[in-house]
């Protein structure tokens, strides 16, 4: 029995194979996180340091295409209380469009760093570490009120 999405999604006219492959993979991989072990973005996980160099990479590399609005609000809201490292992997695999993975680790996490302080999302003293998993223990968590669409960016 060929239900119609499955059917759709791998027809030949469809190029994202690859990326719902690896996103699978990796919706595999992130196990669930108990709160004991868990942090979140409202733990003040990045510094400022990271979200300027991540504006300067935006600028660069991202608002081509994306508006600086289309990092706020309804985009962030779909990653809510899911691991920092699903976004960072899907970003990383994705973008720059004409070049994905092109940037290196530290770059995508500066990215990260930047779109999360356009969320109004703490900023502390420590940086956003994409080294040995500790992107898999954060959890994006929103303020309340970018939850129901606010914009206030503390980055020009």
């Amino acid at each position: 029995m060929n239900w119609w999405p499955s059917a759709y999604l791998w027809t030949n006219d469809v190029n994202l194979k690859p990326a719902l492959v690896y996103l699978a993979i990796n919706a595999a991989l992130v196990a669930p996180l108990t709160p004991a072990e868990s942090r979140s973005t409202q733990d003040a996980v990045f510094n400022q340091t990271q979200a300027e160099r991540g504006a300067r990479l935006a600028a660069k590399h991202c608002v081509q295409c994306h508006d600086v609005g289309y990092f706020t609000g309804v985009f962030l809201q779909s990653w809510q209380n899911q691991p920092i490292q699903g976004l960072f992997d899907l970003i990383r695999a994705t973008m720059p469009e004409d070049r994905p993975g092109a940037l290196k680790e530290r770059q995508y996490t500066d990215l990260l760093a930047y779109i999360f302080s356009l969320n109004d999302l703490p900023v502390g003293d420590k940086k956003l570490d994409y080294k040995n998993g500790n992107l898999k223990t954060v959890l994006i968590r929103l303020n309340q009120s970018k939850m129901q669409g606010g914009i206030s960016p503390n980055l020009p």
